[in-house]
């Protein structure tokens, strides 16, 4: 009986760490969305939509500054002047000020690739994407390159601008890249019990609400998709266990 339980018990922690990341949407005809406060979730960007015109178009997850019991406070939002703008964001049970690291930026002034972390022991990925996209010239891209994590980008257009962010996470962590383009089926990923998936590349031309690109969830599994009635929109994604975060 003892054997019995202790093996049942063993069951009920390997189940009860595992969880569907909680999902969020915004758009720009509501305020900006409460996420959650980073000494419990860490919460990151899922996919965006409408028009990306200029400056005045932005969708991100944002972190405020920590208040008196030193945590921050995440949220989905942005702002436009066009129509449409959107994003959805998913959060996971971790204590992000232990584990989320600071932000950066890139925009399309930078000539060269910009580093963010050491790959051996983060995960980095976009968290929120402004400017004007207008096509395949328009491009933000999260990547590693030997043991570092970089940005870059292009941008024929003005005003494209990135906001990755890095998340810590155990050396010798598993992930897996997957890459999506308009006219393709949505890429079938990895389980959503065990696993999330954050984008790291952006691309194309967003006139509306039937541009998007985002990361949804079907069968249980993520699915990595979008739509356009434009050209060149593209997405790529992360994907990295649950039980990799933190150190």
């Amino acid at each position: 009986m003892k054997k019995y339980i202790a093996s049942m018990a063993l069951v009920f922690c390997a189940v009860a760490t595992a969880e569907v990341p909680i999902e969020y949407s915004w758009t720009q005809y509501e305020s900006r969305k409460y996420l959650g406060n980073n000494r419990y979730t860490i919460c990151y960007l899922q996919g965006m939509v409408g028009r990306f015109e200029g400056k005045h178009e932005i969708v991100n997850v944002s972190t405020s500054l920590p208040d008196f019991n030193g945590f921050g406070y995440y949220h989905l939002g942005g702002r436009s002047n066009q129509n449409d703008v959107g994003g959805w964001a998913r959060c996971l049970n971790k204590p992000g000020h232990r584990y989320d690291d600071r932000r950066f930026h890139w925009d399309q002034t930078y000539t060269a690739p910009v580093y963010l972390r050491t790959a051996r022991d983060h995960v980095c990925y976009i968290n929120g994407v402004e400017g004007d996209f207008e096509g395949p010239g328009e491009e933000i891209i999260v990547y590693r390159v030997g043991d570092n994590w970089r940005i870059r980008g292009r941008s024929n257009q003005k005003f494209v601008t990135a906001h990755p962010r890095c998340t810590k996470v155990k050396p010798g962590y598993w992930s897996r890249t997957y890459h999506w383009e308009q006219g393709q089926s949505g890429v079938v990923m990895s389980d959503v019990n065990s696993t999330i998936c954050m984008l790291q590349r952006v691309r194309g031309k967003f006139k509306g609400y039937a541009e998007y690109i985002r990361i949804t969830t079907r069968n249980g599994r993520y699915v990595l998709g979008g739509g356009s009635r434009q050209v060149g929109v593209a997405a790529s994604a992360i994907c990295i266990k649950q039980d990799s975060i933190g150190v």
